[in-house]
């Protein structure tokens, strides 16, 4: 099921093999950083991922359009399910906004992994702007490939 490398992740350190596995995901994951968004922390089941809110994501309203909010908080649930060295995809994911961000906010949205059994896994995701109010929260469902991260999916 998992090639040599997964395997070796067991015999690692869990920060060492988030970090690794943040490095990969970061260089292979073109969209978290397309919409302007970095990696702020990584560690085994959580990650935080920072975005600045510019004049390009804004919606019609001048807040931010909620899919960069939902894209943001994806990030998120990417890199702290990925950070075991084991490639994840989101299954499921449910959001409530609660605030709206504004340009000049600068959003980041903290992935914490609430279970983990099997090939799945449930996070929830806090997004907050800079004064620490809650503009969304996410619960995200993920399914592991079995591959390592960076591996894309085998076709069959």
């Amino acid at each position: 099921m998992h090639d040599g490398k997964a395997r070796a992740a067991g015999d690692r350190e869990p920060q060492a093999v988030a970090e690794e596995s943040a490095r990969v995901f970061s260089a292979e994951d073109r969209g978290t950083f397309f919409i302007g968004s970095e990696l702020v922390s990584i560690g085994p089941g959580r990650a935080a991922v920072r975005l600045e809110i510019r004049a390009h994501h804004l919606n019609s309203a001048k807040v931010c359009h909620g899919g960069f909010v939902f894209a943001l908080a994806d990030s998120a649930l990417g890199f702290a399910s990925c950070s075991y060295g084991i490639q994840t995809l989101a299954q499921h994911a449910d959001i409530h906004w609660l605030k709206p961000g504004r340009e000049g906010d600068v959003l980041v949205a903290t992935a914490s992994e609430v279970s983990r059994s099997g090939r799945t896994a449930v996070y929830d995701i806090a997004v907050t702007n800079q004064d620490g109010e809650l503009v969304a929260t996410v619960r995200g469902m993920t399914r592991s490939t079995g591959l390592p991260v960076g591996a894309g999916l085998e076709k069959k």
